[in-house]
């Protein structure tokens, strides 16, 4: 692991507003969306003069990315180097196995797809192979047996899922390959996989500084509800309160839904 005065500030984030105003020498915003992203890596602005920090900004889908390709980089972390298979690759693998095994199922490419989808949703979020938890077991033990065969198949490509890295990156961390963070500020991340859940709690236990912020939304007993005589008043009301929104948020978008004009 590298030493800590090559660590840096993490700021996780779903709402710019709620950005610090002044972040470290070197600062990484994580963020769900790109956009968003891209606005965190714009210059911050105080007075009349930019202030020159080094921002860097990415989703959560690019900083798994980065991370990764980090260990790509290094070459230390044996199971990064492993194949990730695309998507086709993937339900081919399925669909053989499932003609394989239950020949005389009707649906065997809808079901390699389910298969897939599955797979993938246990490694993101950490779902125990327990039968007793679902409903119909028999399914889900079909499907197990399914599992173990996909499993070795990969093994034996030396291959991985596109899912299956977060669970490898928590690894590395564990295994000191990656450096861990000084510090973390999250900005509405609470509908997360369990694998991001886990990395964030991994971090906290090694003394990563932790800071949870909730989003900035309207109190619902401030809104305006007005009655409208008709569609074009309703339509000119949106209209007026999108615009004084703009004139006190211009950083901010505004999307009005509108009922079927054509109606």
């Amino acid at each position: 692991m590298t030493s800590s005065k090559n660590q840096q500030d993490l700021f996780l984030s779903n709402d710019g507003e709620n950005v610090p105003n002044q972040s470290t020498d070197q600062s990484l915003f994580l963020t769900p969306n790109n956009r968003l992203a891209r606005e965190f890596s714009k210059p911050s602005k105080q007075t009349n003069a930019f202030v020159t920090q080094k921002i860097l900004a990415y989703s959560l889908g690019n900083y798994e990315t980065i991370l990764w390709d980090q260990l790509l980089r290094s070459g230390e972390f044996l199971p990064a180097c492993k194949r990730i298979l695309n998507q086709s690759q993937i339900e081919y693998i399925w669909q053989d196995i499932i003609t394989i095994c239950e020949p005389d199922i009707l649906n065997i490419n809808q079901t390699a797809k389910l298969c897939a989808k599955a797979f993938d949703l246990e490694a993101q979020y950490c779902v125990p192979d327990e039968s007793e938890l679902y409903t119909d077991e028999e399914k889900y033990n079909i499907y197990l047996k399914f599992k173990v065969l996909f499993e070795q198949k990969l093994d034996s490509l030396n291959a991985i899922c596109a899912s299956q890295k977060m669970p490898l990156i928590l690894e590395a961390f564990k295994a000191q390959q990656l450096t861990l963070p000084s510090k973390i500020a999250t900005y509405d991340l609470e509908q997360i996989p369990q694998i991001w859940t886990n990395l964030f709690a991994f971090f906290q236990d090694n003394h990563v500084v932790f800071e949870k912020k909730p989003l900035i939304t309207m109190d619902s007993t401030s809104k305006n509800i007005v009655a409208c005589d008709d569609l074009d008043h309703e339509i000119q009301e949106m209209i007026t309160d999108a615009f004084q929104f703009m004139c006190v948020h211009p950083e901010k978008s505004v999307a009005l839904i509108v009922h079927d004009l054509a109606n």
